[in-house]
This record gives structure tokens, sequence and C-alpha cells, in this order.
């Protein structure tokens, strides 16, 4: 590993589509469920499981019955909760693949389950990949916290140390997920606008809000081209 930059991907609002809202209208019609209870609930789930801190496996069982069907297979399953998914952002998964043929080393960094990660990664399989067996892949699910938490933070940090990076780049649709990186660590960050879906679960978990904004190394893209800019300004070969 010889790349002087680390760039950090986020995957959901950033490399992926997210659509909370189709999900939550679908899943309004399969249950009893008033809709505020239902996103109560769900969000909770969701974090258990984001952190690692229930199985894959319990997951699904809890989904089922919040869903109202607890006998429903997998695959009915993931046709339901897939919809939380849109389409890969093509144009960002392109300009990922071309700084790293500019030299860049990549980094995938999101806040992920495991149930996620396997539909995701059979569905697109060039938005997720590094293409480099050494880069850093961190999914909460494994680290077992979440953004902003430092866990997640501190394991990239490890990478960038032990391959001599010493520019660091965190791409996210969350500015509060870019303070831990901006603040302890003196990454840069860029707060990626096009895809923000306000309906996203996690968004109504403590310290998952975005009012306050860093305050440094930190630039705003509200498209692609933006985002190019943003990285070039970072010192990013594209």
């Amino acid at each position: 590993m010889t790349a002087k930059n680390l760039v950090l991907w986020d995957v959901g609002g950033v490399l992926l589509e997210l659509t909370y809202s189709r999900f939550f209208e679908k899943a309004l019609e399969l249950t009893k469920i008033s809709p505020e209870k239902f996103k109560k609930q769900y969000a909770e789930l969701e974090l258990r499981t984001l952190k690692g801190e229930i199985s894959n496996e319990n997951y699904q069982i809890t989904a089922k019955k919040l869903l109202g069907n607890p006998g429903m297979t997998k695959k009915e399953l993931e046709n339901i909760v897939s919809l939380c998914w849109g389409s890969q952002v093509d144009d960002a998964v392109k300009l990922k693949k071309r700084i790293y043929d500019k030299g860049s080393c990549l980094g995938i960094f999101s806040n992920m389950n495991q149930f996620a990660w396997e539909y995701l990664s059979k569905k697109y399989l060039e938005m997720l990949k590094t293409y480099n067996s050494e880069s850093p892949i961190i999914y909460s699910y494994l680290v077992k916290d979440v953004k902003p938490k430092l866990p997640m933070y501190k394991k990239a940090q490890k990478f960038a140390k032990e391959h001599d990076i010493t520019n660091t780049i965190l791409i996210e649709d969350k500015e509060s997920y870019l303070i831990p990186g901006i603040e302890e660590f003196e990454w840069k960050g860029i707060l990626f606008t096009p895809y923000i879906d306000n309906a996203e679960a996690i968004r109504s978990a403590s310290g998952h809000d975005d009012r306050t904004k860093p305050r440094k190394n930190f630039k705003i893209a509200n498209s692609v081209n933006e985002l190019e800019n943003a990285l070039i300004s970072f010192g990013v070969e594209v």
C-alpha cells in the first residue's frame, strides 16, 4: 500500500440512494400499528442490529413480527426491507473507481447491518468494491458500534497510521458523522447532499442529528461534480 490518500465512502446517501419512506408506506399497509409507533419500533430495532447487539437471525425474526407476519420467508422480508434502498449512485461509484485508478486508497465506512450487506453485496457488486484486498472495509455491525461513536473512526485511523497515509477524507450525508474524524484525527470531511433521506430510521436516534456542523476541513458537495472538485481541493487526484 503506497497511497498517500485514504478516501472513506459512506454507503447510504452517498453511493446508494435511500428511500425509507417507501419502506414505511409498505409497512403501514401490512400492520395495524400506528405510523409513529412503527417507525419508533423499527428505528430501535435497526439501531440494535447496526450496532451488532442482536444477531442477523434475531433481527429477521423481530422484523417479521413487527411487520405483522412472523411466518414470512427471508426473501419476502428482503423484498420489503429493500424498499429502504434505491439504486446505486452510478456517477459516485464511477468516481470512486477513478480516484483509485489515480492512486488513492479507498475505504467503505458505513453504518450497516448484516442483512443489508448480504442484499447489497449481491445486487450492487461495484458499489462496495475497494479494488484492493488490503483496503479498510468498516461496517458498524462488525465493529459493534455506529457512527458518530469513535470505534469505527479509530479502526480507520489505525489503518491509515499502519500504511503511512497522511490525508484521510470522509464522504458522508450527515454532518454529525464528519465531526469525529475531523476533530479527533484531523481528517477532511465532505458533506454530499443530493441523496439525503430525512426519513432514514437512524436519524431519529440520539447523536445522529445534524445541528452542529464541522468548523474546519469541511466542504459541501451538492452534486457529483462538486464532490469531485471537493476531493481535488483536498489533494486527491481524480
